[in-house]
């Protein structure tokens, strides 16, 4: 199994000039890491971009892994031709299409997973239908990680959460970037259930 993440990152083709914008490498190789630890093998993510979380959910799963990302033509299939240079294509389940209706079709179709990464869209609502979908799709015990909290508009999905969602409890993560989640039961909150919730939380 993959054991050096700085060797991987190293592998990536990234555009100098979008390294800012792909998820940096002290990160992807924590997710890497958290993947191991707890055990988890399937996994999805939104967003797919130039791969760098995609390549380090894989090497730690050597599983099936689906990435949402609607925008490969604008990244020139960076994303896809970084799997296919490691090798990870085999494992790549790619849906070229948006994530509000990727989403419903996956549960549709009865899908499970116990690790989610959602780094898609970042505006509210489209971070909220990424976050209400994927509650669905994750098993008890899973996980879901959310990038990119320097967003007013993530950390408005997640203080929800930590408000409103019993069923789920933060973990800490090494990065203010990071907001993590386990779920640890069913939801079970009466139908007018709603409590005032914000950022700062």
């Amino acid at each position: 199994m993959f054991n050096k993440g700085m060797d991987l990152y190293a592998q990536l083709d990234i555009p100098p000039k979008d390294r800012n914008t792909a998820i940096p490498q002290e990160e992807a190789e924590y997710l890497y890491r958290f993947l191991i630890k707890h055990g988890l093998s399937r996994t999805m993510e939104t967003g797919f971009g130039y791969g760098n979380s995609t390549a380090h959910i894989i090497a730690a799963t050597r599983s099936m892994h689906v990435a949402i990302d609607p925008y490969q033509e604008y990244y020139r299939k960076g994303g896809v031709r970084n799997m296919r240079k490691l090798g990870f294509d085999t494992y790549l389940r790619w849906i070229n299409e948006p994530s509000q209706t990727a989403l419903p079709e996956i549960y549709v179709h009865g899908a499970t997973f116990d690790f989610a990464f959602l780094d898609g869209g970042h505006r509210y609502d489209e971070i909220f239908i990424d976050w209400f979908y994927t509650d669905l799709l994750l098993e008890e015990g899973g996980f879901i990680v959310f990038h990119d909290l320097w967003l007013r508009s993530m950390r408005m999905v997640t203080s929800f959460i930590r408000t409103n969602r019993k069923d789920y409890r933060a973990v800490r993560t090494p990065f203010p970037t990071m907001a993590a989640f386990r779920k640890v039961g069913t939801d079970r909150r009466d139908v007018n259930h709603f409590r005032n919730f914000c950022p700062g939380r």
